[in-house]
């Protein structure tokens, strides 16, 4: 069922709190990183590559995040799955990074920058599997 009537509010909510969350996790991987740190002599070029590398893989999720909300925006029921399955992500995600550096910081906790985008991975792909269902059953409601 084609519904072009979705309150454009949860739209931006959608989009700006994916935005938000990528900036305050580059911002969380800038400050693990410590880029400025206290010696220069000892800090290189491929360090600030290394940090735009793992900038980039942990954004990655959001952008597809991003891709979904865009394909199911026109189907109600179905954007609303992908918004709230969306807002849980984020929310966990970034709770996983504030506790891993802020609250619980160890050397291990840097790991969290390697593996966070790979159970993200997970989850969207749970995610579109719920929405693929709840799309296919919406469908087949609406046309028999």
């Amino acid at each position: 069922m084609n519904n072009s009537k979705k309150p454009q509010t949860l739209a931006k909510i959608g989009i700006y709190s994916l935005i938000l969350a990528m900036i305050i996790t580059v911002a969380i991987i800038i400050y693990a990183t410590h880029p400025w740190g206290g010696n220069y002599a000892n800090q290189m070029f491929t360090d600030y590559v290394y940090l735009l590398a793992f900038s980039f893989w942990s954004i990655i999720p959001y952008l597809a995040l991003m891709i979904l909300i865009h394909l199911f925006k026109e189907y109600k029921l179905s954007y609303y799955i992908v918004i709230s399955g969306s807002e849980v992500i984020i929310l966990t995600s970034l709770l996983f990074l504030i506790d891993t550096v802020f609250i619980h910081p160890n050397s291990q906790g840097a790991y969290i920058f390697l593996f966070l985008p790979i159970y993200q991975w997970l989850a969207i792909l749970l995610l579109g599997i719920v929405v693929g269902i709840a799309f296919q059953l919406n469908k087949n409601i609406t046309v028999g």
